[in-house]
C-alpha cells in the first residue's frame, strides 16, 4: 500500500480517536471516478465529535482523494 485514507472520529474535548469508520487505499481504488459511502455514527448519538479524514501517501504513483457533499443528522 502506498496511499491511504482513513475516516476516523475523534473526541472534540481531547481529541482522542474515538473509531475509525472506514479504510480506503490504492489497493481498493474504484474504477469510476467516484465511490460512494455511507458511515454509521449512531454510536455517538449525543456526543460532540469531530470527523476526521487523513490522508498519507508517499512520493511515487500518487493517489488523490476527494471528499465531497458530506451530510450529517
Amino acid at each position: 500500500i502506498f496511499d491511504s485514507m482513513v475516516v476516523a472520529v475523534h473526541s472534540a474535548s481531547t481529541g482522542t480517536r474515538l473509531a475509525t469508520l472506514a479504510s480506503y487505499s490504492n489497493l481498493n481504488r474504484a474504477t469510476a471516478y467516484a465511490q460512494s459511502a455511507a458511515l454509521d455514527l449512531s454510536a455517538f448519538a449525543g456526543q460532540t465529535v469531530v470527523l476526521v479524514f487523513e490522508a498519507t501517501m508517499d512520493s511515487s504513483n500518487l493517489t488523490a482523494f476527494f471528499i465531497d457533499d458530506i451530510t450529517c443528522c
